[in-house]
């Protein structure tokens, strides 16, 4: 299993009126192929870009070795099917199949609407657990696929910590003189804020 960090940065958005998507995919056939570095380390890009590009968020996340749980929000014109799939291809082409002819991904996903806070901490709670009920590890902070790219409504209790696969470098750099905060992946910058009119950055910047 590979190692992955435990310290991600805690990037805030807080959403008040864009829809919160619960997500599932599954793998044709439930073949466990997906719990692996070469994925997560895809998932981790696609997010990034997804948010940088088209301001859609992917809020806490679970890779299981045969079907993927998220929650997401976008904008007023967010196509979740349409990103769904695309979602698809970009962490189909991270996984090395055999011969077969068989399709990687079952057709279509699960999505359910989530409506408060409280129903998005509950679907959490659940769906984080389920390597340990799987026996894939003891504890749920053992299982490396799992995590957060963007803090919705705020609470951030509980939580996994975001993995990183080698090759994945995420730093944070804050300039109070040019009054801006910026956080990078691999170099590129990917979340930037702008301090408030009396020099102060977000609440999570120390």
């Amino acid at each position: 299993m590979n190692n992955f960090a435990r310290t991600p940065p805690r990037l805030h958005w807080v959403f008040s009126r864009s829809p919160l998507f619960f997500v599932t995919c599954c793998t044709y056939r439930r073949r466990p192929i997906l719990a692996r570095g070469e994925v997560h380390a895809a998932l981790i890009d696609f997010a990034t870009r997804a948010h940088a590009d088209f301001g859609i968020a992917v809020g806490r996340y679970v890779i299981l070795p045969d079907h993927i749980h998220l929650f997401v929000a976008g904008p007023d014109d967010f196509n979740l099917g349409k990103w769904v799939g695309t979602l698809k291809r970009v962490l189909g082409r991270a996984i090395a199949m055999d011969r077969s002819q068989d399709p990687i991904w079952q057709r279509g996903f699960f999505d359910h609407l989530l409506r408060s806070e409280e129903s998005y901490a509950q679907k959490w709670d659940y769906v984080r657990g389920n390597p340990v009920r799987a026996q894939l590890v003891e504890k749920v902070e053992d299982w490396p696929y799992a995590g957060e790219f963007v803090t919705i409504y705020g609470d951030s209790s509980g939580l996994a910590a975001l993995g990183q696969s080698e090759g994945c470098r995420v730093t944070c750099t804050a300039s109070r003189r040019a009054r801006r905060l910026q956080i990078c992946l691999n170099g590129c910058a990917f979340f930037s804020w702008v301090a408030s009119a009396d020099g102060r950055f977000p609440d999570f910047v120390s």
